[in-house]
């Protein structure tokens, strides 16, 4: 007997799978996935042996990936995002004048004192995964704004660190930022270069801002802008864009055959009984997630969360879980996340 568990995705827990001949079978189910990100259908396989029943389960991986882009801003605040911003800046929503698309833009008046900068904050009422987003990108006109010495124009994609605890203001110590990116220019603590604009033009500039950039590892809370420049200054169509690979709605994460070089090698040795290792390379840099799962796809050991460098690398695993103890033996999945692709491979551990 051969069923499946779909309540993962709100469908029944325990349904049978249809046998089409020589040892194979299908499941046809319509399904709904509420949130994105990484499900598991356990798959559960029941067979008498004798006076007892033998139980195999394993763990298929799916990924529910955006069919849209994030709408932040277009005309007015989109619905499901609430505007914060600190008292050394008054945002505007309903400028007409001086527009990027639509009907109205932000304008953004800043007063920054010797001490003190201005920060404006995106926050999203419903915390979502950031797999299949690509970038953050937006219009920015530079109005009649000035740039101090020592400027300073950062924005930033952060995630929840503590929790699920709900935030309370824009300076909630649940928040933990992700790296900036410096629109100035600049690089080392005063953020990522690369992205700048350029205040002596007086026109819509876009900024496309790629989220392994931002590091926003995990759920997605808010964006926010931060900076020290004086006037007057305008924003537009902030959104937050889906990856190519979103095409399709669902995607198999054991099918995985995106092209490029992101490369996920079978772990060797494999079987192991006492250490093996997994290698990897990536085509840029990006923040890599490598955990390894059991077959009812609970996770049991995060082996790699931090950015890595374009290039080639490897992890040595000593068959331990998060807390330093032996794993049973078995088999285990190991997936790897990075730059908005995953791969899904398989190992055995013996005992």
């Amino acid at each position: 007997r051969v069923t499946a568990d779909l309540s993962a995705f709100g469908g029944p827990a325990n349904l049978a799978l249809t046998a089409v001949g020589d040892g194979g079978y299908t499941l046809d189910a319509q399904v709904v996935a509420e949130t994105m990100g990484a499900h598991s259908v356990i798959v559960r396989i029941e067979q008498e042996s004798g006076e007892r029943t033998e139980v195999l389960q394993f763990a298929h991986f799916i990924t529910v990936l955006p069919a849209s882009d994030v709408l932040i801003f277009d005309d007015a605040t989109a619905l499901g995002w609430t505007l914060a911003h600190s008292s050394l800046v008054t945002p505007d929503t309903a400028v007409r004048d001086r527009v990027y698309v639509g009907d109205t833009a932000i304008a953004l008046r800043a007063s920054p004192t010797r001490l003190a900068g201005w920060n404006i904050e995106f926050l999203v009422d419903h915390p979502f995964v950031s797999d299949g987003y690509r970038s953050l990108r937006f219009a920015f006109h530079p109005g009649d704004a000035q740039v101090p010495d020592n400027g300073s124009f950062l924005v930033r994609v952060n995630r929840r660190s503590l929790g699920n605890r709900e935030p309370t203001g824009l300076y909630n110590l649940n928040y933990e930022f992700g790296k900036p990116a410096n629109l100035l220019g600049g690089g080392g603590d005063s953020g990522v270069p690369g992205f700048e604009v350029d205040f002596q033009k007086p026109e819509w500039q876009v900024v496309d801002i790629p989220l392994d950039i931002l590091h926003p590892t995990g759920t997605i809370e808010l964006i926010r802008f931060s900076g020290n420049l004086a006037g007057t200054f305008y924003l537009d169509d902030i959104r937050l864009i889906m990856a190519a690979e979103s095409l399709t709605a669902v995607e198999a994460e054991e099918l995985d055959e995106r092209p490029g070089n992101f490369v996920v090698e079978q772990n060797r040795p494999n079987p192991f009984n006492s250490d093996t290792v997994i290698r990897y390379e990536l085509p840029r840099a990006a923040v890599v997630d490598l955990s390894v799962y059991n077959l009812v796809g609970q996770q049991v050991a995060q082996l790699v969360q931090r950015s890595r460098e374009a290039g080639s690398h490897a992890v040595r695993w000593d068959g331990r879980d998060d807390q330093g103890q032996p794993l049973a033996g078995g088999v285990y999945l190991y997936r790897l996340r990075a730059g908005g692709q995953m791969q899904v491979r398989k190992l055995l551990l013996l005992k």
